[in-house]
Formats: structure tokens, C-alpha cells, sequence
């Protein structure tokens, strides 16, 4: 395998555990006896309304960035490949413009899912 393959399924191993672990770690907190969620476990009172946040929600806001960080490096280091090569096929000939701007938009859908995967993960804060 060339280093450029490594370098593709580490990426795509390095999403699915994070996806993996934010959403084990966004689990519902377990309530107390008297309804308190995770006031005394963050060291608050029962009636401050400012609730601050959790290492839960830090993880997954931080899981949220890297999310789409690592989608739109993707989606870039695709569309440079992509589009040499469609400037090269449109310089050949022509008639190709319309297969040319459809590729290009293929790799889109990357960051199309990493956006729908981060808010996903933003709904468990």
C-alpha cells in the first residue's frame, strides 16, 4: 500500500471511532433519587439555573469540529485530484465541461454528511 492509501483509512478509522465514542458518550446522565441530573456531579446547587458544561459535552463539541474538519480536508484533497484531471479532459475535448463540473460536485456529499453527522451530534449536548 502507498502512503496516500494509509493516509485515506486512517482518516476513515480515525471518524468512525470518534463518531463512535461521541455518541457512546452522549448518553442520557442518570438522575439522581430527587431529579437532579448532573448538578452534584459537576459540584452545583439544585437552583442555579446556569448549567455548565459536562466533559460529555465538551467531547462531543470537540468530536463535532474534528467531524467536519476532516470532512472538508477530504472533500479538498479530492476535488484537486479531481479537478486536474476534468481541466485536463475539458482541454481534450470539449464536450466533456458537463461530466467535468458533475464530478466535481461528487465529493461534496462529504461535507454534506459530515455537516448532517455534527448535528446529530449536536443534539446530544
Amino acid at each position: 500500500m502507498n502512503t496516500r492509501k494509509i493516509a485515506v483509512v486512517g482518516t476513515m478509522v480515525f471518524l468512525v471511532v470518534t463518531l463512535a465514542f461521541s455518541l457512546g458518550a452522549a448518553a442520557e446522565p442518570e438522575v439522581s433519587a430527587n431529579g437532579n441530573a448532573a448538578a452534584r456531579a459537576v459540584g452545583q446547587e439544585e437552583g442555579n439555573a446556569t448549567a455548565a458544561l459536562d466533559m460529555n459535552s465538551g467531547i462531543i463539541a470537540l468530536s463535532v469540529g474534528m467531524v467536519m474538519s476532516i470532512a472538508a480536508l477530504a472533500t479538498g484533497m479530492a476535488q484537486k485530484e479531481i479537478g486536474a484531471a476534468a481541466v485536463g479532459a475539458v482541454a481534450e475535448n470539449p464536450k466533456l465541461v458537463g461530466a467535468g463540473i458533475t464530478l466535481m460536485v461528487l465529493p461534496e456529499t462529504i461535507v454534506v454528511f459530515g455537516f448532517a453527522i455534527a448535528f446529530l451530534l449536536l443534539d446530544k449536548i
